[in-house]
């Protein structure tokens, strides 16, 4: 590009948006660009997430908010909500650009014609899903870099509009991932982070995601490596043992719930039932440890969802001894099967949120306190007023006295734990809260 400029990529949604982000901001930085708070960027990039109505809300939300404080920077937005709406709606919310998912590798090239005087302005919509042509060769995180290795999805649970939004399930080359990974800990990436829309269907040429796994813990200097997220089907005994046998893989699991009610799992179209569910987490503990750390999604208020179905929800959670809940209601999406299913009243879905939610703090608390006093190696990611914040292998954050630089993995001995954080001495229960930034 001919000039420097100043940009902001701006990602909503989940851990294959955040990639996506990385992706687009390191390619824009790669031409020349300057990351820049909003205010001040020539041009500004919106990663959209549609999966919730909220999400779409969100959406709106960020683009007049951008369009209020950048008035004349090129406005570009692309991703699962552009494939959402009309070219009607893009233009009454003042978007310039819009690309949806399958093009988001143009943008660079459309911005650099932006910033030559062409007239890009438009929507740019592709007539077949495909992957992204996007690559990550240095991190843009410091310590942590997301890989996406598959996107897409063939499964079409009944309330889920994604496989709508990104196609069929597609998976990247086996050594497309390797190179991308080995360059991404040549630029000082400690872990990585394997994320897809259904990270366990990743196959290429015969291989599979346990393949992906035992090839990249033989990466030199890769020193952990997590899922983003993996559905229970996902969880053979084959990847399993290749899990067990990486010496950087962490111990932890984000493997989503949604309902441990079979009639309610069985509507939903999951393919598994409640029993299934503790059952995988029993066999994964059988491999990976007692200290594996499961977290989980949970939806209320799905059609057919009632007390007795929600109180199999808790026992099952409580059975498989779940830390980490994310929580939401049951958000119907036009298109999908479930979308005029009858569902429960509003408040009694605001009651169970409520009580989930509690019983997330209690879990997540539960499990962190099982590691005051035992040492826990933690990636340092921030450092501010001496006090270090990173995560230990099991996911859960730390605060702890600290000198030297992030980037660093030290062992730590915690003496307590609040709302789920680990911490270290007295000084580390004191206010930085805003070094408590979402995981």
């Amino acid at each position: 590009m001919s000039r420097p400029f100043r940009f902001k990529v701006i990602s909503h949604g989940c851990r294959v948006n955040q990639y996506e982000g990385d992706a687009l901001a390191a390619e824009l930085e790669a031409a020349g660009g300057i990351p820049s708070a909003p205010e001040e960027a020539d041009c500004l990039v919106l990663v959209s997430c549609a999966v919730t109505a909220e999400a779409e809300r969100k959406t709106r939300q960020e683009l007049r908010r951008l369009k209020r404080r950048s008035p004349g920077a090129l406005l570009v937005v692309c991703g699962c909500w552009v494939n959402r709406v009309s070219d009607q709606d893009l233009e009454s919310m003042g978007v310039d650009v819009a690309v949806s998912n399958g093009l988001k590798g143009t943008i660079p090239g459309l911005v650099e014609r932006h910033l030559h005087g062409f007239p890009v302005g438009g929507v740019y919509r592709s007539s077949a899903a495909g992957w992204d042509p996007l690559s990550l060769r240095r991190t843009t995180r410091h310590t942590r870099a997301f890989v996406k290795v598959q996107d897409g999805c063939s499964r079409g649970c009944t309330y889920c509009i994604v496989p709508k939004l990104r196609g069929p399930s597609i998976s990247r080359p086996f050594q497309e991932v390797l190179s991308e990974v080995r360059s991404l800990v040549e630029s000082g990436a400690l872990e990585v982070v394997l994320t897809g829309v259904h990270l366990g269907d990743y196959r290429w040429d015969g291989l599979d995601l346990a393949d992906l796994v035992r090839a990249l813990s033989s990466v030199e200097g890769l020193g952990r490596i997590r899922f983003g997220s993996i559905e229970p089907f996902g969880l053979s005994q084959r990847l399993l043992e290749a899990l067990g046998g990486s010496r950087s893989f962490m111990p932890h699991l984000h493997v989503p719930l949604q309902s441990g009610d079979d009639q309610v799992l069985r509507r939903m179209g999951r393919g598994y039932g409640g029993s299934d569910y503790v059952e995988m987490v029993r066999r994964a503990r059988q491999v990976l440890g007692d200290d594996l750390h499961v977290s989980a999604d949970v939806m209320v208020g799905f059609p057919g969802e009632d007390q007795v179905a929600f109180d199999n929800t808790l026992r099952v959670l409580e059975e498989a001894r779940v830390g980490r809940l994310h929580v939401f209601p049951y958000s119907p999406r036009p298109g999908t099967a479930a979308y005029h299913w009858p569902r429960p009243q509003d408040d009694t879905v605001r009651e169970r949120v409520q009580r989930l939610l509690e019983f997330g703090r209690r879990s997540l608390g539960d499990f962190a306190r099982g590691f005051v006093g035992r040492e826990v190696r933690v990636l340092v990611e921030r450092v501010e007023d001496r006090i270090g914040d990173g995560l230990a292998e099991p996911f859960l954050r730390v605060r702890f006295p600290y000198e030297g630089p992030p980037g660093r993995v030290v062992s730590v001995v915690p003496t307590g734990e609040v709302e789920g954080l680990l911490v270290v001495g007295d000084r580390a229960f004191e206010s930085p809260g805003d070094l408590l930034y979402p995981l």
